[in-house]
């Protein structure tokens, strides 16, 4: 849990203020939190580009304390 309330879901870590709904659809990508916890990554890939068009990595709190600003290794040619 955040300290807003929120929880952040599935492998892109999508939070729940925004994006989902708990337990129901949802959000700005309009889908239940819970289906970002199954093995389709589809929609979740979806929902990770539509955050991303709009604010780029700075919608994760994970990017912005673990990585902006910091030397990254160079995976252009994974």
């Amino acid at each position: 849990q955040n300290k807003d309330g929120s929880y952040d879901y599935g492998l892109f870590q999508i939070n729940s203020r925004y994006w989902c709904g708990i337990g129901k659809v949802g959000g700005d990508c309009k889908m239940k939190c819970e289906d970002l916890l199954n093995d389709d990554i589809s929609d979740d890939s979806r929902c990770a580009k539509k955050i991303y068009a709009r604010h780029k990595f700075l919608a994760w709190n994970g990017w912005k304390s673990k990585c902006r600003g910091k030397p990254l290794p160079d995976i252009s040619k994974c």
